[in-house]
């Protein structure tokens, strides 16, 4: 279910990404624009943050341990506590 809310959210911001996580009612996009978007899950659009990377991101962000990873065309980083 949280795969077709990202599928209409991504359509709603009209950027090439891949499907995204979902946590806490949020879905993290990353797109080959460079930015990484944390949207509220629902039936309406609300971007909650938008942050832009030094570069293009072309995987889907995971989430481990309390961790999300997400991978540039360079770079892997860790966002956590």
């Amino acid at each position: 279910m949280k795969r077709i809310i990202a599928i209409a959210i991504v359509s709603l911001l009209t950027v090439c990404v891949q499907l995204s996580p979902a946590a806490d009612d949020k879905l993290f996009v990353g797109t080959e624009k460079r930015d990484f978007w944390i949207v509220q899950a629902g039936s309406e659009k609300k971007v909650l943050n938008r942050i832009r990377f030094p570069h293009r991101i072309y995987n889907t962000p995971v989430v481990a341990n309390g961790v999300m990873y997400v991978a540039t065309e360079r770079y892997l980083y860790a966002i956590g506590k």
